[in-house]
């Protein structure tokens, strides 16, 4: 099964650019870079780390919303590196966090902008799989976050609604998240956010599609 070896991040302030605490990887080892930003205007170039090429699993942004990233890399050989992201457009604060896994892939993914509790539906792909997730507040909406339970699995928050000046971000993951199916992500509270998420499924390499696709509600 897919094991998170680490989880790093940068600080959510912005910037012309951000690089992450370095991370030390095997070859075959899954970089997920999840980032966001604090309005659709401010758009990131895709992440760059020394041997390794970044594809986008898929992305999130409205207008008068925020936006969200999440991007992955394979490793092909062991390495001490950095993960550097630069802002292409914009100038409102962002950052990001890398999760390094092994003995994997990506398997599902959806993302969507709306007002409401965050909350995506993707169909896993393969039993036992991790979900991670990550979604700009545009709102800032104050309050402690309430994490969604999936398949009974509690999230491990990694930006727990970080706050800067008016935007909250959050990065979360769950961890074995049961049987096949349809899984719930995301927070319940606070409610009323004005979100752009994502959510990505990570699976055993032999069960990776690489074109399964999710669905997406506003539940909450």
């Amino acid at each position: 099964m897919p094991t998170l070896v680490t989880s790093v991040q940068t600080a959510w302030t912005g910037g012309a650019s951000l690089t992450s605490p370095s991370l030390t990887v095997d070859a075959g080892d899954v970089l997920l870079v999840a980032a966001a930003t604090g309005s659709k205007s401010t758009s990131l170039s895709t992440p760059t780390a020394t041997g390794l090429t970044f594809t986008l699993v898929k992305s999130a942004s409205a207008a008068s919303n925020a936006a969200a990233y999440v991007w992955r890399a394979t490793a092909s050989a062991t390495a001490t590196l950095t993960v550097g992201v630069a802002r292409s457009a914009g100038s409102s604060s962002w950052g990001f966090s890398v999760l390094q896994y092994r003995g994997a892939q990506v398997g599902a993914s959806a993302s969507t902008t709306a007002t409401s509790a965050p909350s995506l539906a993707v169909t896993t792909t393969a039993a036992g799989s991790h979900l991670v997730w990550v979604h700009g507040d545009w709102a800032g909406v104050s309050g402690t976050p309430t994490w969604r339970t999936v398949s009974s699995v509690s999230a491990v928050p990694i930006a727990n609604g970080t706050t800067v000046a008016s935007t909250r971000f959050y990065v979360g993951t769950w961890s074995g998240v049961g049987a096949i199916g349809s899984k719930t992500a995301g927070v319940s509270a606070p409610s009323g956010q004005t979100w752009a998420g994502v959510v990505v499924e990570v699976v055993p390499p032999t069960a990776a599609s690489g074109s399964a696709s999710g669905t997406y509600n506003y539940a909450g």
